[in-house]
């Protein structure tokens, strides 16, 4: 299963969902494959990677995070090339989480025909009200039926952000596929190199992402179940 995280506007924390995504993934048994497409390599950051090995490797080349393999495409590639070392990775018991740069249209459409799902992260603020055009057009059913969305950093006790999160799901609907709350342990885990798990394990943002793995890993189990015929 290829899962692609990505958003139309910056700064909504994607490769942090996606890094965890993956981490929670990994921690259920899962066999993942990360693939960061920023060029800015948070996503082995969020992953817990002090080390900076990932910066250091070739093209193509895996090292593995905290149970998570982490795979630099190399910029030179070519968008082709780099399909290509995804689609290597997709298998049937495994997920390839793929962090795609905010606004990046172009690597988007090339990938999306090949994902099971595209996993657009926003968040309740004013910002994501001018952003409401870009977000309505890819909420529409019509026009991509892979596109779905996750509400991160919720703190329904502010009074602005529990509004425009209100409204973000009712314009959602079913298309929200979970909400994240607010939670200081995140970015204290980061900046401490460590996992959430390792660093908050009672963290409220850590049972909102197993809640959102909980989902794909049912929703990719749905997916390979044989049809069955009605007697």
């Amino acid at each position: 299963m290829i899962l692609l995280f990505q958003s139309p506007k910056g700064g909504v924390g994607t490769s942090t969902v996606a890094a965890n995504i993956a981490l929670v993934l990994a921690e259920r048994g899962v066999s993942v494959t990360a693939i960061d497409l920023t060029g800015q390599g948070a996503l082995a950051l969020c992953l817990g990677d002090g080390s900076g090995a990932v910066g250091q490797i070739d093209g193509g080349a895996t090292v593995v995070i905290a149970g998570v393999h982490m795979v630099s495409p190399g910029s030179d590639r070519s968008p082709a090339e780099i399909l290509a070392t995804i689609e290597s990775h997709d298998g049937e018991d495994s997920v390839v989480v793929v962090d795609v740069a905010a606004g990046d249209r172009r690597t988007l459409d090339l990938l999306l025909p090949a994902a099971a799902l595209r996993l657009c992260v926003l968040t309740p603020d004013p910002a994501t009200l001018a952003a409401l055009p870009l977000v309505y057009r890819d909420a529409q059913p019509t026009r991509d039926d892979r596109t779905f969305f996750l509400l991160n950093r919720v703190d329904d006790r502010l009074r602005l952000g529990r509004d425009i999160a209100a409204m973000l799901r009712g314009l959602l609907g079913d298309r929200l596929f979970g909400t994240i709350r607010r939670d200081e342990a995140v970015g204290e885990a980061l900046a401490m190199m460590e996992t959430l798990a390792s660093f908050a394990p009672a963290s409220a943002a850590l049972g909102d992402f197993r809640a959102v793995a909980e989902r794909l890993v049912a929703d990719r189990d749905d997916a390979t179940q044989p049809q069955r015929g009605i007697a």
